[in-house]
């Protein structure tokens, strides 16, 4: 299925179709807020992401990187080295679920260290409650697309400016069916809203 991705508005689209990405579906159930992020935490993320991917991709050129962003690319290099890990889809991977109605773009599809098939997300800020939800709507959105079970290990990479790492798993099946249960609500919510409901 081709998907299309509009960074500006940040939207999807799926066989011509627009969809929500996860994060306006956690937001839609207020389970974000996003008050707290500054242009600098957002900017940094996105320049984070970038980092790892042109080096994963062996399309990185280390002479032009920002000195402030280093540590992040070290703590992401190390996680690699230590763990083993090896992509088996490119970075940024794009997948969608048509039956819960959202798109997203998966940091990274791999194995480490012999475990079994994981989808991970890199974050270059503190772990927060969310999310355990967002990985659980990755896992969905990649069975589908995938036409397999969304029984892939889930996982977060939090690189820090130092060069240090954290791995956070999240293995409760349970956040599985409460993601399942936000993107229901949101939808319905985006339903009521269209129609002068909500």
């Amino acid at each position: 299925m081709e998907i299309l991705f509009d960074e500006a508005r940040h939207v999807y689209t799926v066989e011509g179709r627009e969809l929500p990405g996860i994060t306006s579906r956690l937001k839609a159930c207020g389970l974000i807020d996003d008050r707290w992020l500054t242009e600098d935490s957002r900017h940094r993320g996105t320049a984070v992401h970038l980092l790892t991917q042109l080096h994963d991709e062996n399309d990185l050129d280390e002479s032009s990187i920002d000195p402030a962003l280093v540590g992040y690319l070290d703590a992401w290099k190390a996680f690699r080295s230590e763990t083993g890990w090896v992509n088996v889809e490119p970075p940024e991977t794009c997948v969608a679920s048509l039956t819960y109605g959202y798109a997203t773009r998966i940091d990274r599809i791999g194995y480490h260290s012999g475990t079994a098939l994981t989808v991970l997300n890199l974050k270059s800020g503190p772990p927060t409650a969310w999310h355990r939800y967002q990985l659980a709507g990755e896992a969905i959105a990649w069975a589908e697309s995938r036409e397999t079970r969304p029984s892939v290990m889930r996982m977060a990479v939090h690189v820090t400016r130092d060069g240090a790492y954290t791995v956070k798993r999240y293995t409760d099946p349970a956040d599985l069916d409460i993601f399942r249960a936000i993107a229901t609500v949101a939808n319905l919510s985006d339903r009521l809203k269209e129609h002068g409901n909500g």
